[in-house]
């Protein structure tokens, strides 16, 4: 395949097709995560419900997409690339048509499902087909491309939520189907390996090791010590220890040991903390547009859009300094920018402006990742092209499940934030019987929720400003714990990522 070359027609087709692949499977969460505040109301629900609308999707997505890897590597990446588009325009079309949160949810967990087979396809893909010289080259200008399609989801997704969220979901369909059609007619078929068998034990151990952890934290937001938090819990840790034990012994394991050097490793825990900070930012910084400064859904779109301008223009020129230069100074300057993008953000506050303040903001968050993302999945699967399937499986895997994790955990700490610093403040107020009790009953709303009737207009102010300022406290809890993610990342950078990485040898 190496004849295949990014300057040719096919070659440009082939990237094409996994660009829209790939951009459509990350522009649905970033479409779905701006229009979270309009769907919260339309469907009345809680932050919690918010939060499964998200993981639904993120959980089905992390839990499948090691075995997609291997499924690649089996029985070859084109069919499963196909089919897992096939999945994902059934699976928006059952979230557009959802009368209710438990349905929505259920399709969001379908269409999890085709994402799964159908974004690591793309770059496996890619790292098949393309030779070695072009491989960051070409990386880049995927993840660039796919990237800005992500970042066009806000705004996409602001504009369709304001006619109706349901056509956030809608409109998913006809953009997958074109991936469908150009992966069709112009991908090569890719054979998969002959007598090599799945790894059905570890795919199972996988997924429930990833359900029991990612259903624990999301749960913890509701009962903390509650037992259904802890019996997940515990069955996920058993269940990665499991894992562990069974991958070293198995002959084909889903996820094979021996192709991960220090540099893949490195890379792949520096995905963890990346796109955690990365998932969390947005989430939080789309709750604190709408909620606390009043954007409609179109403008808080519209106000993170600087980063699809810098994703688009320079992925490509910083996939080519991979190339010549190797990752690591983008990998260790890119979580260094990002961290200082999200220590600029949680400085933000009622009347924040938004030319002072979050747009340097934003525009240092795409700066950082426009470094960081052709780095890092360069380095991810600098392995032997028999296992790109996996290891393209695994990074994915680690990047949705990352931003599963940062949904729940920091959607957890801002819920539990705002409601210690809601409670004093609501005490010190002169509310009638019952009043203080039915608004802190409602907390997991933030500031969605609707205040009692019984309040008089200088009782609601007093709360509105309650509310507000315990929202801020929440919201600059969760933007600690996304700093701290970041900051971890430039750390695994300078610690694991050599000055000039040996290619990946072939086996």
């Amino acid at each position: 395949m190496s004849s295949i070359t990014l300057s040719s027609r096919e070659g440009k087709l082939i990237v094409a097709a996994c660009i829209l692949a790939s951009g459509v499977g990350f522009l649905m969460n970033s479409a779905v995560t701006i229009a979270l505040p309009t769907i919260q109301r339309a469907l009345d629900t809680t932050i919690t419900g918010v939060q499964w609308i998200v993981n639904a999707y993120a959980l089905a997505l992390g839990g499948l997409i090691l075995v997609s890897g291997a499924l690649g590597d089996l029985f070859g990446v084109k069919r499963i690339f196909n089919s897992g588009i096939g999945i994902f325009t059934v699976g928006s079309l059952l979230s557009a048509l959802a009368p209710s949160v438990p349905l929505l949810i259920a399709a969001r967990a379908f269409q999890g499902v085709g994402a799964a087979l159908m974004v690591p396809g793309s770059l496996a893909i890619i790292t098949n087909v393309f030779p070695d010289s072009e491989r960051g080259t070409v990386i880049g200008l995927w993840a660039g491309v796919s990237g800005a399609i992500a970042a066009l989801g806000p705004f996409i997704g602001g504009f369709l939520a304001e006619i109706s969220w349901r056509f956030v979901f809608l409109a998913m369909a006809p953009l997958a189907l074109a991936a469908l059609a150009v992966s069709v007619l112009f991908v090569p078929r890719l054979p998969g390996q002959e007598g090599r068998r799945l790894d059905w034990a570890g795919a199972a151990l996988a997924f429930v090791a990833l359900f029991g952890l990612s259903f624990s934290l999301i749960r913890a937001s509701q009962d903390v010590f509650g037992p259904g938090s802890w019996i997940m819990l515990t069955a996920g840790v058993l269940a990665v220890a499991a894992f562990l034990v069974t991958e070293a012994r198995v002959t084909d394991p889903v996820v094979p040991y021996r192709m991960f050097t220090r540099q893949v490793a490195g890379a792949n825990l520096a995905t963890l903390f990346i796109y955690f900070s990365f998932s969390g930012t947005l989430f939080l910084l789309s709750f604190f547009l709408q909620q606390l400064l009043g954007y409609r859904a179109t403008m808080a779109g519209l106000a993170v859009l600087p980063t699809t301008v810098l994703i688009t223009l320079f992925s490509g020129p910083s996939g080519a300094v991979t190339d010549r230069r190797g990752p690591r100074f983008q990998m260790i300057a890119g979580p260094a920018i990002v961290s200082a993008a999200i220590a600029l953000l949680a400085t933000g506050g009622v009347g924040t402006s938004y030319t002072g303040r979050i747009l340097p903001a934003v525009v240092l968050l795409g700066a950082g990742i426009v470094l960081i993302i052709p780095s890092i999945t360069t380095s991810a699967l600098n392995v032997p092209r028999r296992f790109s399937g996996t290891a393209s499986g695994v990074n994915n895997a680690i990047a949705r499940v990352s931003g599963l994790l940062a949904v729940a955990v920091v959607g957890t700490v801002v819920t539990v934030g705002f409601a210690r610093d809601l409670a004093p403040a609501l005490e010190a107020l002169s509310l009638p019987a019952g009043a203080r009790e039915a608004i802190l009953g409602n907390a997991d709303r933030l500031l969605a929720m609707e205040l009692p009737g019984s309040l008089d207009a200088s009782q609601r102010q007093a709360v509105m400003a309650a509310l507000q300022r315990a929202f801020v406290t929440g919201y600059r809890w969760g933007m600690l714990v996304n700093l701290l993610a970041a900051a971890s990342g430039v750390v695994v950078g300078v610690l694991t990522i050599p000055r000039k990485p040996a290619s990946a040898r072939e086996e």
